[in-house]
Protein backbone atom coordinates (compact mmCIF):
# COMPACT_ATOMS: atom_id res chain seq x y z
CA UNK A 1 0.00 0.00 0.00
CA UNK A 2 1.27 3.26 -0.92
CA UNK A 3 1.82 5.68 2.23
CA UNK A 4 -0.42 8.48 0.75
CA UNK A 5 -3.05 6.00 0.68
CA UNK A 6 -2.24 4.30 4.11
CA UNK A 7 -2.39 8.20 6.02
CA UNK A 8 -5.84 9.43 3.73
CA UNK A 9 -7.39 6.49 4.59
CA UNK A 10 -6.17 6.56 8.77
CA UNK A 11 -7.34 10.49 8.59
CA UNK A 12 -10.70 9.50 6.81
CA UNK A 13 -11.11 6.82 9.74
CA UNK A 14 -10.02 9.19 12.67
CA UNK A 15 -12.50 12.25 11.61
CA UNK A 16 -15.35 10.02 11.06
CA UNK A 17 -15.27 8.21 14.61
CA UNK A 18 -14.52 11.14 16.38
CA UNK A 19 -18.22 12.13 17.00
CA UNK A 20 -19.37 8.98 17.67
CA UNK A 21 -17.67 9.35 21.05
CA UNK A 22 -18.66 12.67 21.92
CA UNK A 23 -21.50 11.19 23.72
CA UNK A 24 -19.45 8.68 25.61
CA UNK A 25 -18.79 8.65 29.29
CA UNK A 26 -15.65 10.78 30.13
CA UNK A 27 -12.78 8.97 31.59
CA UNK A 28 -11.40 10.07 34.66
CA UNK A 29 -7.59 10.03 34.50
CA UNK A 30 -5.83 9.98 37.58
CA UNK A 31 -2.81 7.91 39.05
CA UNK A 32 -1.02 5.49 37.56
CA UNK A 33 -1.73 4.83 34.03
CA UNK A 34 -1.34 2.32 31.33
CA UNK A 35 -1.71 0.11 28.55
CA UNK A 36 -1.21 -2.23 25.01
CA UNK A 37 -1.25 -1.43 21.36
CA UNK A 38 -1.09 -3.15 18.30
CA UNK A 39 -1.88 -2.11 15.14
CA UNK A 40 0.25 -2.30 11.22
CA UNK A 41 3.03 0.31 10.42
CA UNK A 42 4.83 1.02 6.77
CA UNK A 43 8.15 1.17 8.05
CA UNK A 44 10.62 2.72 4.97
CA UNK A 45 14.03 1.93 6.18
CA UNK A 46 17.88 2.66 4.46
CA UNK A 47 20.90 0.93 5.81
CA UNK A 48 23.84 2.32 4.10
CA UNK A 49 22.75 2.30 0.54
CA UNK A 50 19.80 -0.29 0.86
CA UNK A 51 15.92 0.66 0.95
CA UNK A 52 13.68 -1.30 2.37
CA UNK A 53 9.85 -0.61 2.63
CA UNK A 54 6.87 -2.37 3.54
CA UNK A 55 3.66 -2.48 6.33
CA UNK A 56 5.15 -4.22 9.48
CA UNK A 57 3.02 -5.58 12.90
CA UNK A 58 3.40 -3.43 15.02
CA UNK A 59 3.11 -3.61 19.04
CA UNK A 60 3.59 -1.52 22.39
CA UNK A 61 3.34 -1.54 25.44
CA UNK A 62 2.96 1.89 27.73
CA UNK A 63 2.61 3.12 31.40
CA UNK A 64 3.37 6.09 33.35
CA UNK A 65 1.75 8.46 35.19
CA UNK A 66 -1.22 11.26 34.98
CA UNK A 67 0.61 14.95 36.14
CA UNK A 68 -3.00 16.47 35.06
CA UNK A 69 -6.03 15.15 33.66
CA UNK A 70 -5.00 16.39 30.83
CA UNK A 71 -1.03 15.37 30.49
CA UNK A 72 0.11 11.67 30.97
CA UNK A 73 3.96 11.08 31.21
CA UNK A 74 5.34 7.89 30.65
CA UNK A 75 7.42 4.68 28.99
CA UNK A 76 6.41 3.25 26.18
CA UNK A 77 8.21 0.16 24.73
CA UNK A 78 7.16 -0.64 21.17
CA UNK A 79 8.19 -1.90 17.43
CA UNK A 80 7.65 -3.56 14.05
CA UNK A 81 8.36 -6.81 13.57
CA UNK A 82 9.92 -6.88 10.45
CA UNK A 83 10.31 -10.95 9.90
CA UNK A 84 9.35 -13.46 12.25
CA UNK A 85 12.18 -15.43 13.80
CA UNK A 86 11.86 -19.67 13.52
CA UNK A 87 13.27 -21.65 15.75
CA UNK A 88 14.15 -24.13 13.33
CA UNK A 89 16.47 -21.49 11.07
CA UNK A 90 17.84 -18.96 13.46
CA UNK A 91 19.06 -16.56 10.42
CA UNK A 92 15.31 -15.56 10.01
CA UNK A 93 14.24 -12.71 11.93
CA UNK A 94 14.30 -9.24 11.74
CA UNK A 95 12.57 -6.30 13.53
CA UNK A 96 13.12 -2.24 15.10
CA UNK A 97 12.40 -2.00 18.71
CA UNK A 98 11.91 1.64 20.81
CA UNK A 99 11.84 2.53 24.62
CA UNK A 100 10.40 6.09 24.66
CA UNK A 101 9.44 8.64 27.35
CA UNK A 102 6.65 9.75 25.94
CA UNK A 103 3.57 12.72 27.25
CA UNK A 104 -0.02 12.46 26.11
CA UNK A 105 -1.50 16.12 25.81
CA UNK A 106 -5.26 16.75 25.81
CA UNK A 107 -5.56 19.82 24.66
CA UNK A 108 -9.09 20.24 25.55
CA UNK A 109 -10.42 19.81 28.83
CA UNK A 110 -13.77 18.02 27.47
CA UNK A 111 -12.34 15.72 24.82
CA UNK A 112 -10.65 12.61 24.84
CA UNK A 113 -8.79 13.91 21.83
CA UNK A 114 -4.57 13.63 22.45
CA UNK A 115 -1.40 14.42 20.88
CA UNK A 116 1.76 12.05 21.96
CA UNK A 117 5.26 13.10 21.34
CA UNK A 118 8.34 10.86 22.86
CA UNK A 119 11.54 10.12 21.95
CA UNK A 120 14.65 7.84 23.57
CA UNK A 121 16.54 4.75 22.23
CA UNK A 122 16.10 2.84 19.11
CA UNK A 123 17.76 -0.70 18.37
CA UNK A 124 17.30 -2.51 14.61
CA UNK A 125 18.25 -6.39 15.23
CA UNK A 126 18.24 -8.78 12.79
CA UNK A 127 19.26 -12.61 13.10
CA UNK A 128 21.85 -14.37 10.35
CA UNK A 129 23.81 -17.07 9.68
CA UNK A 130 27.03 -15.12 11.61
CA UNK A 131 24.41 -14.52 15.12
CA UNK A 132 21.82 -11.91 16.22
CA UNK A 133 23.36 -8.17 15.02
CA UNK A 134 22.14 -5.16 16.94
CA UNK A 135 21.99 -1.31 15.61
CA UNK A 136 21.58 1.35 18.70
CA UNK A 137 20.57 4.49 18.10
CA UNK A 138 17.80 7.27 19.03
CA UNK A 139 14.54 8.15 17.92
CA UNK A 140 11.13 10.09 18.35
CA UNK A 141 7.32 9.82 17.69
CA UNK A 142 4.41 12.27 17.98
CA UNK A 143 1.02 11.49 17.11
CA UNK A 144 -2.77 11.34 17.82
CA UNK A 145 -5.42 9.54 19.00
CA UNK A 146 -8.93 9.63 20.82
CA UNK A 147 -10.27 7.94 23.82
CA UNK A 148 -12.99 5.47 23.21
CA UNK A 149 -14.57 5.37 27.17
CA UNK A 150 -15.29 2.20 28.20
CA UNK A 151 -16.26 2.98 31.82
CA UNK A 152 -14.10 5.25 34.36
CA UNK A 153 -11.47 4.02 33.98
CA UNK A 154 -10.92 2.04 30.63
CA UNK A 155 -10.79 3.41 26.96
CA UNK A 156 -10.08 1.99 23.76
CA UNK A 157 -7.87 4.22 22.00
CA UNK A 158 -7.40 4.14 17.73
CA UNK A 159 -3.95 6.14 17.15
CA UNK A 160 -1.99 7.32 14.10
CA UNK A 161 1.51 7.91 14.88
CA UNK A 162 4.65 9.22 13.06
CA UNK A 163 7.92 7.83 14.30
CA UNK A 164 11.73 8.20 12.92
CA UNK A 165 14.81 6.79 14.18
CA UNK A 166 18.82 6.38 13.26
CA UNK A 167 20.48 3.66 14.59
CA UNK A 168 24.54 3.69 13.21
CA UNK A 169 24.36 3.31 9.69
CA UNK A 170 20.57 2.38 9.53
CA UNK A 171 17.94 4.86 9.28
CA UNK A 172 13.70 4.62 9.62
CA UNK A 173 10.85 6.21 9.47
CA UNK A 174 6.84 4.73 9.95
CA UNK A 175 3.62 5.80 9.77
CA UNK A 176 1.61 3.71 12.03
CA UNK A 177 -2.15 3.11 12.76
CA UNK A 178 -3.75 0.78 15.48
CA UNK A 179 -5.81 0.05 18.57
CA UNK A 180 -4.68 0.70 22.28
CA UNK A 181 -6.37 -0.75 25.27
CA UNK A 182 -5.62 1.90 27.95
CA UNK A 183 -6.76 2.31 31.77
CA UNK A 184 -6.55 5.01 34.03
Amino acid sequence: MESRSFVSIVVAVLFMAGPAGAAAEETQRSGFWGGIDIGAGYVERAVGSLESNGTDIYMGFKAGYVLHPQVLAGLELSGWNQQATDREDPTRGEGLMQVFLISRLYPMGDSNLFAKIGGGWVRQWVNGPAGKSTLDGWGATVGVGYDYSLGRNWAVTPFLNYSFGKAEDQKHQAVTLGVGFSFY
